[in-house]
């Protein structure tokens, strides 16, 4: 049993990715009805190439539209078997064709035009896909278009898309203009695609006759290929911008007939009378191991990136030994500023025992009561000494005697020379001559 793995319906087609819709029709024109499933997935892990559609027989991953319809046509479901060598030759130039500047166009119009993108391809495929992927399959499409379209077309997306400068208010006037450039640049790429559908169109009508498919009354891959990348063009009609479907009925009515009546006859307003009537299709569920290997994935691709891009750098030895003495001159720089800040005392590095040290120092010394008075108690006896002395006459006239005043000191602590028994050790100072007199006239007038 074969089992397709393809993404899900969307815009009214059977599938929102144009292989993924070839590889259905192909599958369910060339095999049996009962030898194949379809599954409608959001995660192409299970793909080699990473891209569905993707074919499992049992055995082995088949990746990518390529390599299923050469598998398929190697074991036997063959559409174009009964064709002779110049129809082959030209089912695989127009099928290059098809996939180069029809998948182009496709990409142009919905994932690089960023109002169509916002506004209509991103909604479509977050109805499609499940969390996460339908935050991660739109942008990676996206992607994928801009650097595509990069590579054959040269369209980048500096030209297509505009973002205003963050300049002052005064240089507003650029944002204009720089506004308008990109819309003028926009349009000339549009132009361009529009040329390049026309040159599409026209080639492909020249196969065109008057059987019901481009090579008899029997479909061959060609026609799933041709219905698959321009029904995106012009049976999806909810796009504003580069709209295909008038450029298609101008340039090539033929052409655009044919697909109406492949439409028709395959995908009727009646799905019972339809290609995929009997076809079992199925949804396949997603699985935390699907999610987890998903993460996975995208990590290790960015990690991969990284480290392509710094390969991918080239640095000459010029340019080496410049960022060698810059980084010297920068390292040096910093330890001299470093030396210089701490040489100065600016910044102060201290340990934790050296901290609490200065903390004990910075603290008044604890004064023990027994041994020493605090001077509190100091100034309070000093006031109370000096208040009994003010109450008292400071001197004292005695017929002449004068008493020496005492200080509290004195009062309180004794006299100089008082020895610890209480007796005086004084040392008798000599009197002058005068003082002699004077105490001898004292004397005299007591006596």
């Amino acid at each position: 049993m074969l089992q397709l793995f393809v993404y899900g319906p969307g815009l009214g087609l059977p599938s929102l990715d144009p292989s993924c819709l070839a590889a259905i029709l192909y599958c369910s024109l060339a095999v049996p009805k009962d030898e194949f499933v379809i599954y409608q997935t959001a995660n192409a892990s299970m793909s080699p190439t990473q891209k569905l559609p993707a074919l499992w027989d049992g055995h082995a991953w088949i990746g990518s539209l390529k390599n299923v319809l050469f598998y398929l046509k190697q074991k036997g479901y063959d559409l174009d078997n009964d064709l002779d060598k110049e129809a082959i030759s030209k089912i695989t130039a127009f099928s290059c064709l098809l996939e180069r500047n029809a998948y182009d166009l496709w990409l142009f119009k919905a994932y690089v035009c960023e109002d169509n993108y916002v506004r209509v391809t991103r909604p479509e495929w977050s109805k499609v896909l499940g969390f996460p992927y339908n935050y991660l399959t739109p942008n990676a499409f996206q992607k994928h278009a801009k650097e595509r379209l990069t590579l054959t077309l040269g369209i980048s997306d500096d030209k297509t898309s505009y973002e205003a400068s963050r300049m002052p208010i005064s240089h507003r006037w650029t944002n204009a203009s720089r506004q308008k450039q990109a819309l003028l640049q926009a349009q000339a790429f549009r132009i361009r695609m529009s040329s390049l559908a026309r040159q599409l169109y026209g080639s492909l009508e020249l196969l065109i006759g008057d059987s019901e498919f481009l090579f008899g009354e029997n479909p061959t891959s060609l026609d799933c290929l041709l219905y698959a990348f321009l029904s995106f063009h012009t049976l999806t009609e909810n796009f504003d911008q580069l709209t295909l479907r008038s450029t298609m009925q101008s340039s090539a009515p033929k052409l655009f007939h044919l697909l109406e009546s492949l439409k028709a006859r395959w995908f009727p307003s009646s799905p019972s009378n339809g290609l995929l009537s009997k076809v079992s299709i199925e949804k396949q569920p997603q699985n935390l191991l699907a999610l987890a290997r998903l993460a996975w994935n995208n990590v290790s691709t960015k990690v991969e990136e990284a480290k392509a891009s710094f390969r991918n750098v080239s640095i000459s030895p010029q340019k080496r030994v410049s960022l060698a003495r810059n980084g010297f001159f920068i390292l040096a720089s910093t330890f001299g500023f470093v030396w210089f800040v701490l040489a100065n005392g600016i910044v102060v590095i201290e340990s934790e025992e050296d901290a609490d040290l200065d903390d004990l120092r910075e603290e008044p010394f604890p004064t023990p009561k027994t041994e020493f008075r605090s001077e509190k108690t100091d100034q309070a006896l000093d006031d109370e000494v000096r208040g009994e002395a003010s109450s008292q006459p400071e001197e004292k006239e005695n017929d002449g005697l004068q008493t020496p005043s005492m200080s509290a000191e004195d009062l309180l602590f004794g006299f100089e020379g008082e020895d610890e028994d209480g007796y005086d050790d004084w040392e008798e100072e000599e009197m002058d001559d005068e003082e002699e007199q004077d105490f001898d006239e004292a004397d005299a007038e007591i006596a």
